[in-house]
């Protein structure tokens, strides 16, 4: 998520890799797949990063965590919308 927050866009190749290791290790993270979503939209795969920001939105609804509902739909949406 820190290469994320930095814009560093050289290490975006590089952090998409860990981000798609962490969800191997936990499908079900809304945190990892958030950041793997973003991750996807910033290195050019719009179409993946709806399905996974899909995915942190419901895994965040069975968390039953509304923050992190509200957070991950608002990336979701934006990404849609192509303005993250």
């Amino acid at each position: 998520w820190s290469v994320v927050e930095s814009k560093e866009t050289n290490l975006y190749a590089q952090a998409l890799k860990w981000a798609e290791l962490a969800v191997g290790l936990d499908k079900n993270s809304p945190y990892f797949l958030d950041t793997l979503g973003h991750l996807y939209y910033f290195t050019g795969n719009k179409q993946k990063a709806i399905e996974v920001q899909t995915k942190a939105v419901e895994s965040a609804k069975s968390e039953q965590n509304p923050s992190l509902e509200f957070s991950t739909t608002s990336v979701l949406n934006k990404i849609k919308a192509n303005k993250l």
